[in-house]
């Protein structure tokens, strides 16, 4: 078992369900498909419906990492940092506080992304059982951009993206 995997399994199974609050309603056709499309896009799912970061969670896992991480630079530099002028350490304690938002902005969209990827594959598992996330994820999403540039009716289009799938097999 390789680190990646096993902390990617405590990001899905413990951290993600600790600063989201999920909704019990299962994703809607109409909606995994923009989901996916917007996925498969790369772009932003912050807005994506199904799920609420909780922020005072998100921030308290965040500094306890941050906490981890910058603890190890400490403990190898304090001796240095105790002899330092105290202006030059004012100038390193804004740029760290800088980056502490600045990367809090990053780790919340990666929470994002994590989050709708993991509901995403949740969704499709209920809407196309028949087909593997991995191999069509990006099929659909170029037939779904097809549908809507052919207007086709929204009743119609699981329709429409089965049979689309399936001739392209």
């Amino acid at each position: 078992m390789s680190f990646k995997s096993a902390f990617d399994r405590w990001v899905e199974a413990k951290l993600l369900p600790f600063v989201f609050k999920i909704s019990e309603q299962p994703m809607l056709f109409s909606e995994l498909l923009l989901a996916n499309k917007t996925y498969q896009d790369g772009m932003s799912l912050e807005a994506m419906s199904g799920f609420r970061l909780l922020l005072g969670r998100t921030y308290l896992v965040y500094i306890l990492l941050w906490h981890l991480f910058i603890a190890i630079p400490i403990g190898i530099f304090h001796k240095a940092l105790m002899d330092i002028d105290c202006h030059m350490l004012i100038l390193v304690a804004v740029l760290f506080t800088g980056i502490f938002f600045a990367t809090f902005s990053i780790f919340s969209e990666w929470l994002h992304e994590k989050m709708a990827l993991q509901l995403i594959k949740r969704a499709w598992k209920n809407h196309f059982p028949h087909f593997k996330y991995d191999q069509h994820a990006a099929e659909v999403a170029t037939i779904y951009t097809q549908a809507l540039e052919e207007e086709v009716h929204h009743k119609d289009m699981r329709l429409y993206i089965i049979n689309r799938i399936v001739a392209q097999k």
